[in-house]
């Protein structure tokens, strides 16, 4: 399989600052789904940040569907007192919240 490409239209990301700055970007102006796809998340500050984007999100844009999915074992070994599951746990509440 193969799919056409405009060569201008490939972004090369040169390091995880500007990696993480575009998902920023991409969280900030979703307007109807997010969809992340990692072994983990990540338990410090730019990760938290990160968290509360999405919730920021979804509270703007109540039918947006975030779908995020992480390795079982990586994203719940505990790092620092915590786990990327635990770190999501807020938007999960929110969502519940919002059904």
């Amino acid at each position: 399989p193969s799919a056409i490409v405009n060569p201008y239209s490939i972004k090369f990301i040169e390091n995880g600052m500007d990696y993480y700055k575009e998902l920023q970007t991409g969280i900030k102006t979703a307007k109807s789904r997010i969809v992340m796809s990692s072994l983990y998340l990540g338990t410090d500050k730019m990760e938290q940040q990160m968290v509360e984007d999405l919730e920021t999100a979804a509270k703007t844009h109540p039918n947006m569907n975030i779908t995020i999915l992480l390795d079982c074992l990586r994203g719940t070994r505990l790092s620092k007192g915590k786990s990327s599951a635990q770190m999501l746990q807020p938007l999960v509440d929110q969502s519940e919240n919002r059904k």
